[in-house]
């Protein structure tokens, strides 16, 4: 019997940061500075390039068992909708709307680690490896 993964939607994906700005935000005396212009999607039009934007992001889990192995993994899937917008022409913007999946396997236990830490962890590493040199 095939198991079907079912996707569930999250608001955003926490990461260490996030977690830091809202505990910063909670505290008492605390008050939101002035946000600066966002010049990305000016420019990306400016020098002609598509302009990626994530919309919503879902994860799902399934399990894994490779071919000639007698142990399951975990297989967590994200699914992430993005907005590819191209430089406006003489019609009007081109919108384009994408599925970008990517996926994790893991061994951690599902009753220690959830579905959305292990994303986490992932990334927490990947961001890691960027940091030593």
């Amino acid at each position: 019997m095939r198991k079907v993964a079912r996707f569930i939607r999250l608001e955003a994906i926490s990461a260490p940061c996030v977690r830091a700005s809202q505990e910063r935000k909670s505290k008492l005396g605390y008050r939101k500075r002035r946000r600066k212009a966002n010049l990305k999607k000016k420019r990306t039009r400016e020098r002609g390039y598509t302009n990626l934007e994530l919309i919503n992001q879902a994860v799902a889990e399934v399990p894994y068992q490779p071919a000639g192995s007698d142990k399951t993994y975990r297989l967590v899937i994200r699914r992430q909708l993005i907005e590819e917008s191209k430089p406006q022409t003489s019609l009007g913007p081109a919108f384009c709307f994408r599925y970008r999946y990517r996926y994790v396997v893991t061994d951690l236990p599902a009753q220690l680690v959830s579905t959305k830490r292990v994303i986490d962890l992932t990334y927490e590493r990947c961001d890691q490896e960027n940091v030593i040199k």
